[in-house]
């Protein structure tokens, strides 16, 4: 599961690129619950120049970390709608979400625009 930003991205080193891939796959995701029932979410979001980029372990082109927390809630079946979630309301721009992260195969569905 990921999604594509369809905006351009600016690199540090000025370079651009436009329908990114950006995925939590393969990174540690952190919840952690306090005796207050507040729940803390961590993760690192990776991003690399496209989907094929990935599938083809390709070098990620920017690491972002996505930390939020939530009172009361339950994660376990919406963990990472949450953190897409978290990390479109943050950034401004345009996405798509990506349904199945499998290798040669996915889906898209749900385009955004934040």
């Amino acid at each position: 599961m990921g999604i594509i930003q369809k905006d351009t991205l600016t690199l540090e080193n000025g370079l651009e690129v436009s329908n990114t891939y950006a995925s939590f796959a393969g990174d540690s995701i952190h919840v952690l619950k306090s005796s207050s029932n507040v729940i803390s979410i961590n993760a690192t979001l990776s991003t690399w120049a496209n989907q094929t980029s990935r599938l083809n372990n390709k070098p990620i082109i920017k690491t972002e970390s996505i930390n939020f927390s939530i009172e009361n809630g339950s994660v376990t079946d919406e963990l990472f709608k949450l953190l897409y979630e978290k990390y479109k309301s943050t950034s401004n721009g345009s996405y798509e979400d990506v349904l199945i992260d499998v290798v040669g195969e996915s889906t898209t569905a749900n385009s955004t625009t934040v």
